[in-house]
């Protein structure tokens, strides 16, 4: 004869808890929350980079075409300068501005039915937390993104470096 319960069983800790509970009583995982698989989250980044790169080509390209009709000279290293900054400017623009302004979504994000939320209250982020887990993308990204790849694959929640400062999470919709 089987029993039928008005229990959840934790998934991360085994604990029962009551079945209106949000969170494990011992160990705090939230329940009824699906994260982004580490494959979404590569997938959305590398559609939102594709995008960045076409982006940063044509400001670039408008950039160059304005300095030569206005008549200005720019060196090489100046001209590689300008560059880097319209590369970082648009780059970390794209994300803490979309992610902070359409509740947790890149192109990118869309495109693969995730979102960034605040682990808290699973609401949308700010422009706070958007700017704190975008400024740590930096370390994330070192070589070639495996810091990131790692600190999702072993984290209980898929979060990078710039999600737990951030006190963020990646969902799926």
């Amino acid at each position: 004869m089987r029993f039928v319960t008005n229990e959840i069983t934790c998934p991360k800790c085994g604990t029962l808890n009551p079945s209106e509970a949000d969170f494990c009583q011992n160990c705090g995982k939230k329940f009824g929350i699906e994260y982004a698989s580490l494959g979404q989250r590569i997938g959305a980044c590398l559609l939102d980079l594709i995008i960045i790169v076409i982006g940063i080509f044509i400001i670039i390209w408008i950039v160059s075409y304005l300095i030569v009709s206005l008549g200005f000279y720019l060196s090489s290293s100046e001209t590689y300068w300008v560059g880097v900054v319209i590369g970082f400017l648009v780059e970390f623009g794209y994300f803490i501005f979309l992610e902070a302004a359409s509740k947790g979504q890149t192109l990118g994000k869309m495109a693969l039915s995730i979102r960034v939320v605040d682990k808290d209250t699973g609401e949308g982020i700010g422009w706070g937390q958007s700017l704190i887990r975008n400024l740590l993308r930096i370390i994330d990204f070192l070589f070639a993104g495996l810091i990131g790849i790692i600190l999702i694959a072993s984290s209980d929640e898929n979060q990078r470096l710039g999600d737990k400062a951030a006190n963020t999470i990646v969902i799926k919709e």
